[in-house]
């Protein structure tokens, strides 16, 4: 079986919530861990090993890294799982207990799978004490989760009124409208200096990108210069050129931002053109719904 790692999207469209606990769970969202761009990270352990955990919804599934499932003391065992990280390239992984995991101030995740790769010890990420990459769509069965990325929030809803009302405070509604889920992600219609383009919604991406081999590619790529970004993945760095303040537009909701044109091209299982990443994305409130595949978002 093969999942997807900072990797590929998913149709959707909300619908109502089921009648939630009354516990709710709650985090806060930083954004300054030390040596890496500006993301999206929750504090939290693995086993007896605390750790940061990448708030990732281009991931498809829960994923640690061995060395701190090897610090903190967690077993793994043989899965025959495969991820594609965003070099395209596939990993090998085991498996471990997602119960394991913890999150600082929301508690341990529910029983379930948590793959686990290798992953360069001299890269940023590991240099910066990253273990895990979670997927915030897959952290509750049954209940709403709600990434508040204005205000650095990730919390259960209480019920749909308080969604309603979140979702209120926000001026646009970019994504409800020409979305599709494949292999457990997010990709939007969108518009990339006119021409159309097909984005997976991922909070994980530290800037939007898109593939060279597509029409938005060709598109951009004679007026893109040298990057000053080092792209890494659990697989390698990636090369890119940087197309400045591009205009990305997703139903209503419009942002100019900066893009990376990589080369080569989306994977088999799930064609898109490239990445909404999170620079887009910062203004935004995520709410994944009680069942796989829901999402609703306003920035």
């Amino acid at each position: 079986m093969k999942m997807r790692l900072l990797g590929v999207a998913t149709v959707l469209v909300a619908t109502g919530v089921s009648a939630a606990p009354t516990l709710q769970r709650k985090a806060a969202v930083r954004y300054d861990v030390a040596g890496l761009a500006p993301l999206p990270f929750v504090r939290g352990s693995v086993g007896r090993e605390s750790t940061w955990m990448l708030l990732d919804t281009g991931a498809s599934t829960h994923v640690a890294t061995a060395a701190v499932t090897r610090r903190g003391g967690v077993k793994t065992v043989a899965g025959g799982d495969n991820i594609e990280d965003h070099a395209s390239a596939t990993l090998a992984s085991t498996r471990a207990e997602a119960a394991q995991v913890s999150l600082d101030g929301w508690g341990k995740l529910p029983q379930g799978q948590l793959l686990v790769i290798e992953q360069n010890e001299a890269s940023l990420a590991s240099k910066a004490n990253v273990g895990v990459f979670l997927s915030p769509q897959r952290l509750e069965e049954g209940r709403s989760v709600v990434l508040d990325l204005r205000i650095g929030e990730l919390r259960t809803a209480a019920d749909e009124m308080e969604i309603m009302r979140t979702l209120a405070t926000r001026a646009r509604d970019p994504l409800l409208r020409g979305v599709r889920v494949c292999s457990g992600v997010f990709v939007a219609q969108a518009r990339v200096e006119g021409q159309t383009a097909d984005l997976l919604i991922d909070t994980g991406a530290t800037r939007s990108t898109i593939y060279e081999t597509t029409e938005a590619g060709r598109l951009l790529g004679p007026r893109t210069t040298k990057s000053n970004l080092m792209s890494e993945t659990p697989s390698g760095k990636l090369q890119s050129r940087t197309y400045h303040g591009a205009q990305i537009e997703v139903g209503d909701f419009q942002v100019k931002t900066d893009v990376e044109v990589f080369s080569g091209g989306p994977p088999a299982d799930c064609k898109t053109d490239g990445v909404l990443g999170f620079p887009a994305l910062r203004s935004c409130v995520l709410v994944f719904g009680p069942r796989r595949g829901q999402l609703r978002a306003r920035c």
